[in-house]
């Protein structure tokens, strides 16, 4: 069992690292419900306009026909929180860009490439976003490319197409993908995805093959290293286009214990799937009070309590992911989600795990905020 403040304290400070390089993307996504429920008590006006480079906005549905819901209401959730954002953008000179993320687990970009109408509706609907709304960029929420069968070279097309319109206007085109490796070897047929864009979210957390959230080293198939050695090994894009994805939540699982005959209590999980998600916010008031225990072969963190094995991202498998980006030359880190972090300080100083981050990655910050 560990102090989970004390490893905090050490994780921030333990970092010697390349203050003189340039300084990194850290692209923090938030989720628009979040912003605009009235119930919820997470305040994005409240952020320290410093803690992010860029800020964005989960997410713009996509129609069938390849037009952006938003388009067609000024009060979309997405719009007025995008607004706010770029609010604090005015407040910052360290945070340069308001991102719109379009696209969610059920759009199917694939159907929009192969048929060019809605190719030319969703490039027209995405520029018209962009340019009426003020944002700076647009990335394409896109975590599985799914079953193109003979159909990449209009995979091809569409990111091709896509991307010189918006260069022709100075945005960013960027795009988020899962990590597993099965994903990954399947995106690196999609030549055009690497040349078109500024940067990739890898989503390397949430594997499905392993009960660890993001174990840095490989417990099964897929890992951090895993994942970004495949990316770098295949030269599907330079490093400084890749930022290495990290999640504010945990995966819970059900947990059962048989008695060795030794007297030691086995812990044998037997769900397929989490039993439940839980933020950070929601999971850091367990850390002092319950069992903590660090994977040091895996650079993983878990506890149990409950009948539960809840493996989650924590300061100290944050600190690896850091010096990994400047190990490999990375673009920077993606940060899933800004409202799961403990923004209202409840288990201490507010977002710990975004101070951690920042603390590690960069030295032109103000922690006043």
């Amino acid at each position: 069992m560990q102090n989970f403040n004390y490893l905090l304290t050490l994780a921030i400070f333990a970092f010697v690292g390349a203050a003189d390089e340039a300084n990194k993307i850290i692209n923090c996504y938030f989720g628009s419900w979040a912003v605009v429920q009235e119930s919820s008590q997470f305040k994005l006006e409240s952020l320290n306009a410093n803690f992010c480079t860029h800020l964005s906005c989960v997410n713009f549905d996509v129609a069938s026909n390849g037009s952006l819901d938003a388009l067609n209401n000024p009060n979309d959730a997405n719009i007025v929180a995008s607004k706010r954002a770029m609010t604090l953008k005015r407040k910052s000179s360290y945070l340069k860009s308001i991102i719109a993320v379009v696209g969610g687990p059920k759009t199917n970009f694939i159907n929009i490439a192969v048929d060019e109408i809605k190719r030319e509706i969703f490039i027209f609907s995405v520029l018209t976003l962009l340019i009426e709304y003020g944002f700076d960029g647009v990335d394409l929420f896109w975590p599985n490319v799914g079953r193109y069968d003979g159909d990449a070279y209009l995979l091809n097309t569409l990111l091709s197409n896509l991307g010189n319109a918006v260069k022709a206007f100075n945005f960013s085109l960027s795009i988020s993908l899962k990590g597993e490796l099965k994903d990954m070897q399947q995106w690196s047929k999609i030549t055009d995805l690497w040349k078109e864009v500024d940067y990739v979210n890898v989503m390397a957390f949430n594997y499905t093959d392993t009960f660890y959230h993001a174990p840095f080293h490989k417990d099964k198939e897929n890992s951090v290293q895993e994942t970004m050695k495949y990316l770098l090994q295949n030269k599907s894009a330079p490093a400084s286009k890749l930022l290495l994805g990290v999640a504010f939540f945990s995966n819970g699982y059900i947990v059962k214990k048989k008695e060795r005959s030794s007297g030691k209590n086995v812990v044998k999980l037997y769900q397929s799937a989490p039993y439940r998600q839980i933020s950070y916010n929601g999971l850091c008031s367990l850390l002092e009070e319950t069992e903590f225990w660090y994977q040091k072969h895996l650079e993983a963190t878990y506890i149990k309590y409950g009948g539960i094995f809840e493996s989650f991202e924590s300061p100290m498998t944050l600190a690896v992911k850091t010096d990994y980006v400047y190990e490999l030359g990375l673009g920077g880190i993606a940060v899933w989600l800004l409202e799961h972090d403990d923004f209202v300080g409840g288990c201490g100083q507010s977002y710990p795990l975004m101070r951690l981050i920042h603390e590690r990655m960069s030295c032109e910050l103000d922690y006043d905020g």
